[in-house]
């Protein structure tokens, strides 16, 4: 089973994601601050990592470029996950594979999750 890994701050968003996770059968973890991103993600083993930008201790943009900087877990794809108005232009600035506006449409984001899980390298960073 598949696992996505949520980093945001918010418990109610990640309450909301772990409904909506667990309705299309994978498995679900989240943090609420990240000190370190690496040591992280090799011990949760995710397939698919969501990260908001504003989560404590690192910021998603620091976070999202120590994975992208590390060979062992670089290709796991990163959807930023955020209501930010520039989104799109941190998103390609930072190497993130993908990015998700808040609020969202639950349907598009089961449809953008199932395409990253389903092909690995979609990254074209």
């Amino acid at each position: 089973m598949k696992k996505i890994l949520l980093c945001d701050d918010d418990g109610d968003i990640s309450t909301l994601m772990q409904l909506i996770v667990s309705s299309m059968d994978l498995k679900f973890a989240s943090v609420q601050k990240i000190t370190d991103i690496v040591k992280l993600v090799n011990e949760e083993k995710p397939d698919l990592i969501l990260m908001d930008l504003w989560i404590p201790d690192i910021g998603g943009e620091q976070a999202v470029k120590d994975i992208k900087a590390d060979e062992g877990i670089k290709k796991i794809p990163v959807l930023l996950f955020s209501a930010t108005d520039k989104l799109d232009e941190i998103c390609e600035q930072i190497g993130a594979d993908g990015c998700i506006k808040k609020p969202f449409d639950v349907s598009e984001f089961k449809t953008m999750v199932n395409t990253f899980l389903n092909s690995r390298s979609v990254s074209s960073h």
